[in-house]
């Protein structure tokens, strides 16, 4: 897991009083590459055949070291797909349903002794497991 640029400089502006950052509703985007993910590059986001972001909560973090953690305590199923949508290498927290921010990302688990990343084709549905999002801050 890692912070994007944009939030880093949104949460530095909030804690310095500079600027208000108001709770944004979070939606879970996936990505066939973690590239650019950081700068809030877009590009390689799944597109067409059913996709779609799915808004989701995170619970609030708890101690962890010197900083706090917070995992994914439930399942994020997004639909069926209409048409392959590749392999899924990457996950984001968005602040929109389309376009907006990405704040949070980070690189889904591989799959099966191969340890290949998982190919959605069509009619497969694409499950984040509860435990898979691991948020900290130290």
């Amino acid at each position: 897991m890692a912070k994007s640029k944009y939030l880093a400089r949104k949460l530095l502006d909030h804690s310095l009083g500079v600027a208000a950052f108001a709770k944004p509703t979070v939606y879970l985007a996936l990505f066939t590459s973690v590239t650019g993910l950081e700068n809030g590059t877009l590009t390689n986001e799944v597109s067409g055949g059913g996709y779609a972001r799915e808004a989701f909560t995170m619970p609030a973090a708890v101690a962890f070291g010197s900083g706090g953690k917070s995992t994914s305590d439930a399942s994020v199923d997004f639909d069926v797909a209409t048409e392959d949508w590749g392999q899924m290498q990457a996950w984001a927290i968005m602040d929109a349903a389309t376009g907006g921010n990405v704040l949070h990302y980070g690189a889904l688990p591989q799959y099966g002794d191969l340890a290949e990343f998982k190919k959605v084709w069509a009619g497969d549905s694409f499950r984040v497991r509860a435990g898979d999002m691991n948020l900290t801050e130290e």
